[in-house]
């Protein structure tokens, strides 16, 4: 049972770790003016449809867009495509049991969602 605990408290700190490892690179990105955005990363309940063996309680990895403006879908769009170009990013997202890829607007119900699962690029060999 105590290794039972064990596993579960450090998946939970590898999740949050993750979460606080892409703040911190979006953070540096803005910094750098490599980034027109600032955005970040939280954890939230997520989609029940995409749901797999893996999946937890907060199975949500919601990236959220700091700005007032109005943006078009090709923002949300270029921002999915770099997030799913990092297969390691990918990889562990799932391992630690998120499912769902949320991008959203701050302070707004704009964005959209999709699997992880669906940007996991096929292993070959």
């Amino acid at each position: 049972m105590i290794n039972l605990i064990k596993r579960w408290l450090t998946s939970k700190n590898e999740k949050f770790n993750i979460v606080a490892e892409f703040n911190k690179s979006s953070a540096n990105k803005w910094d750098k003016g490599d980034s027109p955005f600032l955005i970040s990363a939280s954890i939230v309940k997520g989609n029940k449809d995409y749901k797999h063996s893996s999946s937890d309680t907060f199975s949500g990895f919601r990236v959220t867009i700091d700005t007032k403006q109005s943006l078009n879908d090709e923002v949300f769009v270029t921002i999915e495509k770099s997030i799913a170009s990092d297969q390691e990013l990918i990889r562990k997202l799932i391992r630690v049991g998120f499912d769902t890829l949320e991008i959203f607007r701050s302070s707004s119900s704009h964005g959209f969602e999709s699997s992880i699962k669906s940007h996991l690029k096929s292993f070959n060999r």
